[in-house]
């Protein structure tokens, strides 16, 4: 192990993503305490996740769960599992398994600071309604208006059941730029869905919006905020002030 992997946030951070997909899922599995399969239903393999956590004792025995529950919904899954995890021989058993490396995450914390009143201007709370706050996760993240209106629907589901989300949609000149969606619980807050319509990229929409967001995670008494960044918007992450605590490596089944 490297010493990334003993830092006292890493606990803090998987709480956080537990809570956020535990919240989106219509079925969870966790094996041997050192995984857990989300199922959200939803036909994208992202949202669909085998997290393995800790060295399993039966990696095999994960794998075949973790399939099971997903081939029985009939949606595509990926396996999400530290780097410092990934040894030859997991390596070995996840090729002979038919899995291969597809991606790569990086796991990022913040400790926030005393609370200030946040500048609300130009920023909406939506909800229950999430149809506007969805618009520009639809082309930022390469999707499609049907998926993405099904993921609005998990989290619309998500609030009825009471979860502790905050869907934040920012707009300039009164059009929409940005939303994501903040999730706040036992003092732990973690971004998710930070995305900007990409014709209006570039220019500080989501910095503004995601400095909101930690601004107003601490007038709810979140003492740190976590996420899971794409290689591709770390940089925004690492300026204010995030921090790097491991990388994940993603597999998928490349057979099917």
């Amino acid at each position: 192990m490297t010493s990334s992997m003993t830092s006292p946030l890493i606990p803090l951070f998987h709480h956080a993503e537990d809570y956020f997909f535990r919240s989106l899922s219509l079925k969870c599995l966790d094996m041997e305490d050192a995984a857990t399969a989300y199922l959200t239903g939803l036909a994208t393999q992202d949202l669909n996740l085998i997290y393995i956590r800790k060295p399993p004792s039966n990696l095999e025995e994960i794998l075949i769960q973790g399939k099971s529950l997903y081939h029985g919904a009939n949606v595509p899954f990926v396996i999400t599992i530290p780097q410092e995890l990934c040894t030859p021989t997991l390596e070995h058993t996840m090729k002979s398994r038919g899995y291969a490396q597809t991606g790569s995450s990086v796991a990022m914390g913040l400790a926030l600071e005393n609370a200030t009143v946040p500048d609300g201007k130009n920023i909406r709370h939506e909800g229950p309604d999430l149809r506007r706050w969805m618009t520009p996760l639809v082309d930022a993240f390469g999707s499609t208006l049907e998926i993405t209106t099904h993921y609005a629907n998990a989290h619309e589901r998500a609030l009825k059941k009471g979860a502790a989300f905050h869907h934040l949609s920012l707009f300039e000149e009164g059009i929409l730029t940005s939303s994501l969606t903040l999730s706040c619980h036992q003092g732990l807050a973690r971004l998710d869905d930070v995305a900007t319509l990409p014709a209006l990229q570039g220019k500080g929409s989501a910095t503004r919006l995601v400095i909101y967001a930690l601004q107003y995670a601490k007038t709810l008494g979140a003492t740190h905020c976590f996420l899971e960044a794409s290689h591709g918007g770390y940089s925004l992450y690492e300026k204010r002030g995030f921090k790097t605590l491991f990388h994940n490596n993603i597999y998928a089944d490349v057979r099917e």
